[in-house]
């Protein structure tokens, strides 16, 4: 529960009964050591409601770790007092049994479950009359088991009272005034909606809501052992100076939103400087290392998922294994940049996503280097049985598809890998630069659950990386890929997340209404947890990118405390001095520094935080990056334009002069440069936007600049920029038709493209007639929203292409 910074005011907790105390002493020997490893069962025995919700073993029958998966709500449930004739009493009837059969029946419920045979029964005896004396609901049960036993002949209901507020206490037993209440006969009508009652005799169970203030006290007796209150809605609030601030998540915060984008706009950076890069290599954690059986081995009954600390610790080995591998050792040749990002999965496992460059040196990537560097067949069982035995056991994608559609790829009947993939002589690429990988048609194949897996289950791969680190490794060529920011938005993504539902239940007849409305939950696996507490990197990149801050004439931002003094923080020597203020000065005694324009700075010179100074660059290599403005920041905006073509500023009037003109604005002085004007502001602002944004959000600026800026000519702009703002609709309607060799000419593309903005426009009351904008031909958008229709016109041209020439070769000469 969050404590609103302050605002929410909580009784201190009561100390730790004397017997349970003991039992927590470390120094307590072998007795306080089972019990410690035992305390869930032992808190079962006690605990007073049982576990809800629906329990999923299916997920068990796949490969991998142990994981309980609860489905739908998890929540809580209560019984009745006692129960019916030839029924076992169970959870709070347990309370209503005689003493000296109590301890019997708490035994047997677990006597014939594996490895409860070591309970003790002193201890259990010990927390019964622990609980007897501390715990305010165990004596309003043994006070209802009193009058039971005084009145059979009578109903006996217990009342769990859920205001805490509420000054009546007709009902209200004089030891536990806030908790409880004994009913004998009629109930009454007074019942507050979450009220616990907990019946004489009644089928079935009762769910708890998880607004009442015992909720987990009836749960977990042991970590509540004074039946003391949890949360509920009328806690004491106390008065906060901060209530109404804004609370961010900042950039430093790992991996918060603002972090990943910024680590986006880094790898970006280094595209922008290097170029393409040439590999997209994807390295998961093994669990059957033998680094990590061999450690567990010697701590028994201990499973990979049982000690995430030894798989992080030995997968964060592998990594730097792999890099030096990969940048020392020039496993593909010369390295001059890498990005990588460490994941996990929502079944744990960490993997990491590595973006590689290769110098120059080593060319382009052809047809014949694509086959030496990448794999996408099973080697030759005989004359590579080492090579054979890694690729079938860690690169198979598995079965799928009808053999197996329950499998986790399977999506709407197929596979959302593309898999099995179709047998292919050599390796080609596609129209859109993705290489379709040589899978011959050969005798080679393995095995998974007696069903026969060939070349086509194949994942692309280096057969020496799989050999060497006995894991799985898809190597994969990414050089002639061009919606390149989308792998780079991929491996920013950031953590998996969780959806949450939330939903209404009415006591109506009335049909239940499910609200919509979800929430996004962060997912935190066990082995992420202990990466974070070793403190091991998520991301690293070389080379390193510098941030360029910028700013107008004493505008730049200053960070403080809201305890410190406005004047004392305006007195601090060089508060005035930033990074801008220092390149301008550096430029004025350097002259090394005056050829560079601002972003290509860091490649020369190296900015020292702590000091505040630009210093010539002595080894080591960097890039330069200006913050991201919007160009709804005006001045500011125009300013950054302006550093992206003057060099040398040394003063902020330089950037203010063309030609030797001082003009009075930034934005005046952009018009006299040509790079506004004819409605290149725009142009410009989307070309920039294009180099992080998505499809989708650069079609939402492309709206908002049509709607609310001074554009010119808006079907020129439209014109030149279309196929930037739908750069992503033909991988959409790939995955949508589940047709990986889907192919749209340019004029479905466009009208495609009209749609998608006209729905965009419409929400805004405005059309693309409105805005002189062409207009989509609906014939033909029709025919392209047709799947059924798409599949036939879809034709695989580059295997179409290698078919003919193979039969051609195969005509005689009549």
């Amino acid at each position: 529960m969050c404590c609103e910074q302050g605002i929410i005011s909580l009784p201190p907790p009561k100390p730790t009964p004397p017997f349970l105390c003991r039992l927590f002493d470390g120094n307590g020997g072998v007795r306080n050591s089972k019990f410690k490893e035992q305390i869930r069962i032992y808190n079962s025995l006690f605990q007073f409601t049982s576990l809800g919700g629906i329990v999923d073993n299916s997920i068990n029958q796949r490969p991998g770790p142990y994981v309980f998966k609860l489905s739908g709500q998890n929540y809580h449930r209560m019984g009745s007092l006692l129960p019916f004739a030839g029924q076992t009493s169970k959870f709070a009837q347990l309370y209503m049994i005689e003493s000296d059969a109590e301890l019997d029946c708490r035994m047997s419920c677990f006597r014939f479950n594996d490895g409860i045979q070591g309970l003790d029964n002193d201890i259990v005896c010990g927390l019964r009359n622990m609980l007897d004396e501390y715990n305010e609901i165990v004596k309003v049960f043994r006070s209802a088991r009193e009058v039971h036993m005084q009145f059979r002949e009578l109903p006996v209901r217990i009342k769990l009272i859920a205001n805490r507020n509420k000054k009546d206490h007709n009902y209200s037993a004089p030891s536990v005034p806030e908790i409880a209440a004994l009913i004998v006969g009629d109930i009454g009508n007074n019942d507050q909606g979450r009220d616990i009652i907990v019946e004489h005799k009644q089928e079935g169970l009762k769910r708890i809501s998880d607004l009442h203030p015992l909720f987990m006290p009836l749960q977990y007796p042991l970590l509540f052992p004074y039946g003391e209150d949890c949360f509920h809605l009328n806690i004491s609030y106390e008065e906060s100076p901060s209530i109404g601030k804004r609370i961010i998540l900042p950039a430093s915060f790992i991996p918060g939103p603002r972090y990943m984008f910024e680590k986006y706009q880094d790898a970006m950076a280094i595209y922008r400087f290097f170029g393409y890069p040439k590999l997209f290599i994807t390295f998961t954690c093994n669990p059957r290392w033998s680094e990590i059986t061999y450690t567990l081995s010697s701590i028994l009954g201990q499973r990979p998922e049982d000690r995430p600390d030894i798989v992080s610790r030995v997968f964060r080995i592998k990594v730097r294994h792999l890099m030096d591998d990969l940048i020392k050792n020039h496993h593909f040749g010369p390295v001059k940049a890498v990005v990588y990002t460490v994941e996990f999965q929502k079944r744990g496992l960490p993997h990491v996503h590595i973006l590689l460059w290769l110098e120059k040196e080593s060319g382009i990537m052809t047809v014949s280097k694509i086959d030496n560097i990448v794999s996408a067949e099973l080697p030759d069982k005989r004359s590579d049985p080492i090579g054979y035995d890694a690729v079938s056991s860690f690169m198979i994608h598995g079965t799928c598809g009808l053999a197996n559609s329950q499998a986790p790829c399977m999506e709407n009947g197929k596979c959302k890998k593309f898999y099995p993939k179709a047998f292919r002589n050599s390796t080609t690429i596609d129209e859109d630069g993705f290489p379709q990988y040589r899978r011959r048609d050969l005798p080679a194949s393995t095995s998974q659950n007696g069903i026969k897996l060939d070349n086509r289950f194949v994942v692309p791969h280096n057969v020496d990386l799989v050999v060497r680190y006995q894991a799985h490794i898809n190597v994969e060529i990414c050089n002639l890929t061009r919606a390149m920011k989308y792998l780079f938005k991929y491996i920013s993504k950031g953590p998996d997340r969780a959806r949450a539902m939330f939903e209404a239940s009415s006591t109506s007849s009335a049909k239940t209404d499910e609200i919509q409305n979800y929430l996004d939950c962060r997912y935190l696996s066990a082995y992420e947890s202990c990466w974070r507490l070793f403190e091991f990197p998520l991301h690293h990149r070389e080379s390193s990118v510098q941030r360029l801050l910028i700013h107008l004439p004493e505008e730049h931002n200053i960070y403080f405390s809201d305890k410190q003094f406005i004047p004392n923080i305006i007195s601090i020597p060089g508060i005035e001095t930033t990074m801008f203020t220092e390149w301008m000065a550096t430029n004025k005694l350097d002259e090394r520094g005056r050829s560079l324009l601002y972003t290509d700075f860091p490649t020369k010179f190296t900015w020292y935080k702590k000091e505040k100074k630009w210093k010539y660059r002595m080894n080591g290599r960097s890039i330069g990056r200006i913050i991201y403005i919007h160009p709804s920041a005006g001045e500011l905006y125009y300013l950054c334009l302006l550093l992206n073509e003057i060099k040398g500023v040394r003063i902020y009037e330089d950037l203010r002069t063309i030609n030797n003109v001082v003009y009075t604005t930034y934005r005046e002085a952009c018009f006299a440069l040509g790079i506004l004007g004819d409605d290149s502001e725009w142009s410009n602002a989307l070309i920039q936007a294009a180099h992080r944004a998505t499809g989708t959000q650069l079609r939402q600026l492309f709206v908002t600049i049509i709607l609310y800026c001074d554009i010119g000519d808006k079907k020129a702009l439209f014109d030149k920029h279309w196929q930037l703002i739908s750069e992503d609709i033909h991988y959409r309607l790939r995955q949508t038709f589940r047709m990986p060799n889907y192919t749209i000419s340019d004029e479905y593309l466009r009208n495609y493209l009209l749609v998608a903005l006209e729905e965009l426009l419409n929400k805004h009351s405005s059309s693309l007639e409105d805005n002189d904008l062409p207009r989509p031909q609906s014939l033909n958008m029709n025919n392209l929203t047709d799947r059924l229709l798409q599949e036939e016109l879809n034709y695989n041209i580059p295997q179409l292409q290698e078919d003919h020439l193979s039969m051609f070769a195969k005509l005689n000469a009549e």
